[in-house]
């Protein structure tokens, strides 16, 4: 596993039981994403898009390393009760209607949603729970890790999918691979082959 150090913003790689305790860090993909080629021939503009996107702001601040990625929300207020406008910006979320997303929304047994101003508004298993579930779809159950993913009928995990949206027709396929705990090489440009396979 590659991991970046928060502190050096160098790559470092892991294996087997060597891989510590790191963040993900979800968001949905923009024109100025960093790659792996940038990152490597020119770190200082890495840094400096780096600092742009507030990676150096990772959810747990104790930790050395994290997932090269960020948290994209659109909800600018938080108060001490879920109100409705939070409710109503949650839900115009882009986060919320890409499908790589939803693997990153029911792997981990801990999601933390941050604003666009990294205000926390709150995890998976907090009052946010009803509001996800009711956005997505998703009966709760599955959003706390009560009930297994793999519990959940075919249809209802197609279900799930069939209200997010992909850049690339193959990645609606690929999307799935988690959800339905297969493994399968990813052939760009195979188009719809990519659900035959699957």
């Amino acid at each position: 596993m590659r991991l970046i150090n928060t502190t050096t913003y160098e790559f470092s790689e892991f294996h087997g039981d060597d891989i510590p305790k790191y963040a993900i860090l979800s968001h949905t993909w923009e024109n100025d994403e960093v790659s792996f080629q940038e990152w490597e021939f020119s770190r200082e503009r890495q840094r400096r898009k780096l600092d742009m996107l507030k990676l150096k702001r990772r959810v747990d601040w104790r930790q050395k390393l994290d997932w090269p990625d960020v948290v994209e929300g659109k909800a600018e207020e938080v108060g001490t009760q879920l109100g409705k406008q939070l409710r109503e910006e949650l839900s115009k979320s882009r986060w919320f209607t890409r499908s790589w997303t939803l693997q990153e929304l029911l792997a981990p047994s801990k999601v933390v949603f941050y604003s666009k101003n990294w205000v926390v508004l709150g995890d998976k298993s907090s009052i946010l729970t009803h509001v996800i579930s009711d956005i997505t779809g998703i009966d709760a159950s599955y959003l706390l890790g009560n009930s297994p993913i793999t519990a959940a009928s075919v249809a209802l995990r197609m279900f799930w999918i069939s209200r997010r949206r992909t850049t690339r027709v193959e990645d609606m396929a690929y999307c799935m691979l988690g959800i339905f705990d297969i493994n399968m090489p990813l052939l760009y440009g195979e188009g719809m082959k990519a659900f035959v396979r699957l």
